[in-house]
């Protein structure tokens, strides 16, 4: 089946629009957390940083190669086929991001499963096969330098060995999360209503990244010589993005209203102690004698 130009640059012009909105819903939610989060660890803020560092990148080679095939080569068709340097920038970009994102859920499965490797060491693997396989194909791209060997045989085979390992690595990160997250509750109901509500989220991230891949994996392979891909495989970039730096958010929001019911309780606390504290030590027994002889003992109030 012929691809037209719809179907290929079309696309591809598609694809930069929704990469670039999440792009700006993205960058949103870094300044949000550098605002709110200041006291975090650096690595996790260094991982934030290259998070955004890396999806700007992404972004940039991306305005380049819509700018070089929309305005450039408007009137010079010969340039549509050929595949500029930003291009092998903005893929690699994508592995790097989607990278990060992978080792940051690892350091917290890591984290929480008190360091157990063997629920970590499958995931690290894949990931590392992600990466891998996300170079190999960054090199492959490069040296070809054209789009029209993007469904050669071995672009294929790293296709299906990078996605699929993007894939079952987000859906082991996502079933890891929520094992662990559901051992580690307590019976209190507060502690556990947060505890499900990271397990939602675990499950929402895990859900989106998991299922982009493979949405992406199946467009390329039934429509290879068509860019129908990129409608994926360009926004997954920012999807990587607003996982970690959402689920940052989201924590940072949780411990603000954690803190908030405390500081409430408190008040409450102080509230009613001062409310019905009584002043026993002013209490005491006062004794009266009559002219009989008997003596009464009354309790009297001292001001």
């Amino acid at each position: 089946m012929a691809e037209t130009f719809g179907t290929t640059f079309g696309c591809l012009l598609i694809s930069f629009m929704i990469d670039l909105i999440l792009y700006g819903m993205g960058l949103l939610l870094v300044l949000q957390y550098f605002r709110k989060c200041s006291k975090d660890a650096i690595l996790v803020k260094t991982t934030v940083l290259g998070l955004i560092v890396f999806a700007t990148t992404h972004i940039v080679g991306m305005c380049t190669w819509v700018y070089r095939t929309f305005i450039t080569g408007f009137s010079r068709p010969e340039l549509l086929n050929e595949l500029p340097p930003s291009v092998s920038i903005e893929i690699m970009s994508f592995y790097i991001v989607s990278f990060i994102a992978q080792s940051f859920y690892i350091s917290q499965i890591w984290k929480i499963s008190h360091r157990n490797i063997w629920i970590t060491s499958p995931i690290v693997v894949l990931a590392l096969i992600n990466i891998g396989a996300g170079t190999a194909q960054t090199v492959t791209t490069a040296q070809r330098g054209t789009a029209s060997g993007i469904d050669d045989e071995i672009n294929k085979i790293i296709t299906i060995i990078e996605t699929g390992a993007a894939a079952l690595c987000d859906i082991l990160v996502t079933i890891a999360l929520c094992v662990l997250l559901r051992i580690n509750r307590t019976g209190i109901k507060s502690t556990d209503s947060a505890l499900d509500s990271l397990i939602i989220l675990a499950i929402n991230r895990g859900t989106v990244t998991s299922l982009a891949s493979v949405v992406d994996l199946i467009l390329y392979l039934t429509r290879p010589k068509s860019m129908f891909f990129m409608l994926v495989f360009n926004p997954s970039t920012q999807l990587y993005l607003l996982s970690v730096v959402g689920s940052l958010n989201y924590r940072e929001g949780m411990r603000a209203g954690s803190r908030h019911r405390k500081k409430e309780w408190h008040n409450f606390n102080t509230t009613a102690n001062d409310s019905y504290s009584l002043p026993l030590e002013n209490i005491g027994p006062s004794v009266h004698s009559s002219r009989d002889g008997v003596h009464v003992v009354t309790p009297h109030f001292q001001a």
